[in-house]
């Protein structure tokens, strides 16, 4: 992949969704650098040697029978054409100095023939015959001379052939070894490039990946503040409602408590009215009773058997003053009853 394709894939990342698209579009293509190298590679396969044929291993093999299956060395001058040419010559020789040695013999006689004539002429004729006896050895040791020469012969075309055929396998070779090395280079070639553009692909894939990660981070820290701040707009509603509700309800108290001290002030004021009331009463009764008392002890002290009104309002405050923490409205009335009737009892017993 070029890297110029792999700055634009990522500088149209923007956001986490388009980091994802791009994720799922990518896809590895080859670079023009990675095709060249692959077709190099493919243009130089397509030279590879084939099987080593050789142009000489026939004629080896048809050398090599010939040098296994050849018979032995046997001489037998009786075919020896070289015999049978010396053969022809001294017997031919043997008969002319036969003739001549019996000629001789016969002239010396006159001109008969004799035993010694014929026995010269025999003698002369083996003598020749001798000679051929002799060329035997000479000949079988040509004939073994020609043998080992075509047998060196032989292994030297061997040989030759061999030498042709090594030479031959060494160019071969040398064009096998030719072809690896460069099978070896481009294919390096190829392979180094191919890692390093899907290296660029992996790299852009990675970054990709950072960068959706670090977007949907940021999506994520934005949710949650969203969420916190949501929470938080929640917390203060709440907290005002709670607020506006203790108001209310503090209200309602102090409507419900002021409600409660007009209804309280309204009964004291009413026990207050009733209390004079009956103050006023106990006080008439009070008096009549003093002059009734009057009447019958008029001789009893004045100062002694006299309650005045201030003594009397003095006992009833006191009363009322040691009784006035309850807080019943109608035992605070009935507080000041029982003082009113206490005093009255009081002066009555006096």
């Amino acid at each position: 992949m070029a890297s110029r394709k792999k700055e634009n894939v990522l500088q149209g990342v923007t956001d986490k969704t388009s980091a994802e698209q791009a994720l799922q579009e990518a896809s590895y293509e080859k670079s023009q650098a990675v095709l060249d190298a692959q077709n190099q590679l493919e243009q130089h396969m397509a030279h590879k040697p084939g099987e080593y044929t050789s142009g000489y291993q026939q004629q080896i093999d048809g050398m090599l029978d010939q040098i296994l299956n050849r018979e032995g060395f046997t001489y037998d001058f009786s075919t020896d054409p070289m015999y049978q040419s010396y053969k022809n010559q001294y017997v031919h020789e043997g008969r002319l100095a036969m003739q001549n040695s019996m000629a001789e013999a016969a002239a010396l006689t006159g001109g008969y023939g004799s035993s010694y004539g014929v026995a010269a002429g025999s003698q002369a004729y083996q003598g020749y015959l001798n000679q051929l006896n002799d060329k035997i050895p000479v000949l079988y040791q040509a004939a073994l001379d020609r043998y080992d020469s075509e047998g060196k012969q032989m292994h030297d075309a061997l040989d030759d052939l061999l030498g042709a055929e090594k030479a031959a396998h060494t160019a071969y070779q040398a064009e096998v070894d030719n072809y690896y090395k460069g099978l070896s280079q481009y294919s390096d070639l190829a392979d180094s490039a191919y890692k390093k553009d899907y290296q660029e692909y992996q790299d852009m894939i990675d970054s990709l990946t950072d960068m959706r990660d670090y977007y949907a981070a940021q999506d994520e820290q934005a949710f949650k503040r969203k969420q916190d701040e949501l929470a938080h707009e929640l917390a203060v509603k709440k907290f005002e409602e709670s607020i506006r509700q203790w108001q209310a309800e503090q209200a309602a108290a102090a409507a419900k408590q002021a409600e409660a001290v007009r209804q309280w002030e309204a009964e004291q004021a009413a026990a207050e009215a009733k209390w004079r009331a009956q103050l006023a009463q106990s006080r008439a009764e009070l008096a009549y009773k003093r002059g009734q008392a009057n009447k019958k002890e008029k001789t009893a002290s004045a100062h002694s058997s006299k309650i005045t009104k201030r003594e009397m309002v003095q006992m009833i405050t006191a009363a009322d003053d040691k009784k006035k923490p309850a807080s019943s409205k109608k035992a605070q009335a009935q507080i000041r009853t029982e003082a009113m009737r206490d005093a009255m009892n009081r002066y009555m017993m006096k």
